[in-house]
């Protein structure tokens, strides 16, 4: 089984676990996961109680990324064993996905080698960074703007690895659940989003076109007339609503070439003007640790438009 996993996730999202990383293992197939060494500038015993500090939520320290639910699963000699869940106070439905890291820590002539990977617990591809946040929010110091327990250090990332569509942005990491309600608090008319922690795009953009054109060719696109198919993985488009000025699309992976036969959906609101056109993109994917969204803008293209991103 484990050599059929690493041919299969070689091709697809990579595998874990195929080196010299102590990893926790999933119980699904397509996961997303990312492994990372960094070099902490103090003792292992310090790094350690961090880690555990900031796992047991020591002190009211709290995850600076959406507020996940860490926990301590074991800690012996060097390895220490965590989980993050998302919060079931703010996930879509109380839901809770999981993602799992092992820790190793080896002490190297007073600072601490940090060798860690964490693998989503569910089916998954792009993450935008969970697995990395999971990581790094146990260890990152006052420097790298996080808050601390006991012990602040610094570290310095020496190497990482990934799962093809797990991301490495730590720019991320620090996400308060406020600020995700950012989401059509301007003029754009979005379709709105099952899910709390989801990705969305708003674009304002002028063609060169009246808007009875420019209707007429997103709807004949959205509709696959005279065969039009979407040129991004040949994905599904259909026309939801579409009364004078507001056309409301839905793309849809297509089943055929998407990983595991999954179908993820993405919804589009159009707002035309004589001035412009408006587009609100949102997608509907849970956070499971990890979660995607994609904005397509084929529909958008046109050779003599000017596109404004909002």
């Amino acid at each position: 089984m484990a050599n059929l996993r690493s041919l299969v996730l070689t091709g697809l999202v990579g595998t874990a676990a195929a080196d010299s990383y102590n990893c926790p293992g999933s119980g699904s197939l397509v996961h997303a996961w990312m492994e990372v060494t960094t070099t902490a500038s103090t003792s292992c015993v310090n790094v350690k109680a961090e880690i555990e500090a900031r796992a047991s939520a020591e002190g009211g320290w709290k995850d600076p990324h959406n507020g996940g639910v860490y926990s301590v699963l074991d800690s012996s000699g060097s390895v220490i064993k965590t989980q993050r869940t998302t919060n079931p106070a703010t996930s879509v439905g109380g839901q809770v996905y999981t993602d799992k890291q092992n820790f190793e820590l080896t002490d190297q002539d007073g600072s601490c080698q940090i060798k860690v990977c964490s693998e989503s617990q569910g089916t998954s591809v792009g993450d935008f960074s969970t697995n990395y946040c999971d990581i790094r929010n146990l260890y990152c110091g006052s420097a790298d703007g996080c808050t601390t327990v006991n012990n602040d250090f610094a570290s310095k990332e020496d190497s990482f690895s990934k799962s093809i569509g797990a991301g490495h942005d730590f720019s991320g990491c620090i996400v308060k659940v406020a600020e995700l309600d950012a989401v059509a608090s301007d003029s754009y008319n979005c379709p709105g989003s099952g899910s709390l922690v989801h990705a969305w795009m708003e674009v304002t953009a002028t063609a060169a076109a009246t808007c009875a054109n420019v209707k007429a060719e997103i709807t004949a696109r959205a509709s696959a007339v005279g065969g039009w198919k979407d040129p991004h993985n040949g994905g599904i488009y259909s026309v939801l609503d579409s009364s004078a000025s507001v056309i409301k699309t839905q793309r849809t992976t297509n089943p055929a070439t998407s990983v595991g036969g999954q179908v993820y959906t993405d919804k589009q609101n159009f707002e035309l003007t004589a001035s412009g056109w408006l587009l609100s993109n949102q997608s509907l994917q849970p956070e499971s640790g990890n979660f995607r969204g994609r904005l397509l803008d084929k529909l958008l293209r046109h050779p003599q438009s000017v596109l404004r991103i909002g």
